[in-house]
C-alpha cells in the first residue's frame, strides 16, 4: 500500500485518505477510486453519492470516483443520509 498521511473513517465501504492535506478515497480493496486532489471530502451516502469539494466549490463523486458536477456549489446538505439540497451562492462587493 503506498504511503498516506492519514486513513480515516471506513464508511459505506469506502475510506478517507490523505496525503500533502489532500483528500481521496479507497475501496475496501485498499485501490484508490479517485485521486488524492480534493480539499475536502464526506462520506458516501446510501445512494452512492460523495461531496467533495476543490478552491471552496462543492460537487459530488460517485463510486467509481467520476465527477457528476461542475465544482460550483457552495453548501451540499446531507438529508435522510442522502445528498440532494444544494445552493449557489454569489457573493456581493462590500
Amino acid at each position: 500500500m503506498k504511503h498516506y498521511s492519514t486513513l480515516g473513517a471506513y464508511t459505506n465501504g469506502f475510506i478517507i485518505v490523505t496525503k500533502n492535506n489532500k483528500f481521496g478515497l479507497m475501496d475496501e480493496n485498499k485501490k484508490l477510486i479517485c485521486k488524492i486532489k480534493y480539499d475536502d471530502v464526506w462520506f458516501f451516502d446510501n445512494e452512492g453519492f460523495c461531496a467533495v469539494s476543490i478552491n471552496g466549490k462543492w460537487g459530488y463523486i460517485n463510486t467509481k470516483g467520476e465527477e457528476l458536477c461542475k465544482f460550483k456549489y457552495n453548501l451540499l446538505q446531507l438529508r435522510e443520509n442522502k445528498f440532494k439540497i444544494v445552493r449557489i451562492q454569489k457573493l456581493k462587493n462590500i
